[in-house]
């Protein structure tokens, strides 16, 4: 999967470098203000991990754009689908093999332009949040597996206006799953996302990065 992330990279570089050169877009350079977007695309696990498998993801994020940098809260994603494979597990002293049934995300994300060329933005992408999954048995309740999440990919905005926008980023997230009792399930996710938003103007709030 790591090869696949690098091409997914070079793809997002070449699609902005070449069509990046629009100049009869004339966004303006200083744009900013509130950013609000929703997004969806696919997560899957590598590693020991990877029997948690490939979920399809769902989620919104409002935070701030800016000329230099932006910060979003992704106030909520949610990852649904059942995995294939079961993942092992103890519960109550005995030895379990449950499916991933439903897992989610909040944190924040950094993205620091580095390239803004027409309609394009090329984003290099940072993110910290929280991300959980549950486990499911017929006979007993749910198991959680919880983990804090670092992230980095890279990202590429198309503004259809002078505000509207839909996105594409690559994200490879590291992580350690632990439960309650100190169950523990280690790996990395790779995610694609797509995403379509738009960029509020409210110059006059401090707040929003100059």
């Amino acid at each position: 999967m790591t090869r696949v992330s690098v091409l997914i990279i070079l793809l997002l570089l070449s699609v902005g470098l070449c069509f990046g050169q629009n100049d009869e877009f004339n966004r303006k350079e200083d744009l900013k203000g509130l950013n609000i977007s929703a997004a969806t695309g696919i997560w899957t696990a590598n590693g020991e991990l990877s029997v948690a498998g490939t979920h399809g993801t769902l989620g919104f994020q409002v935070g701030t754009y800016g000329k230099f940098f932006s910060i979003n809260f992704r106030v909520y994603e949610h990852r649904f689908g059942s995995s294939e494979n079961n993942i092992p597990v103890v519960f109550n002293g005995l030895n379990e093999l449950r499916p991933y049934v439903s897992g989610l995300y909040t944190g924040l994300d950094l993205c620091i332009p580095v390239m803004r060329k027409g309609a394009f933005d090329i984003e290099l992408l940072g993110s910290a949040g929280w991300e959980g999954f549950s486990t499911s048995a017929s006979s007993s309740r749910d198991l959680e597996f919880s983990t804090g999440s670092f992230a980095g990919g890279l990202g590429m905005k198309y503004f259809f206006s002078e505000l509207i926008y839909s996105g594409l980023e690559s994200r490879m997230s590291f992580l350690n799953y632990s439960t309650k009792d100190e169950q523990t399930i280690n790996g990395n996710a790779l995610s694609f996302k797509l995403s379509i938003g738009f960029v509020l103007p409210l110059a006059s709030i401090d707040l929003i990065p100059k």
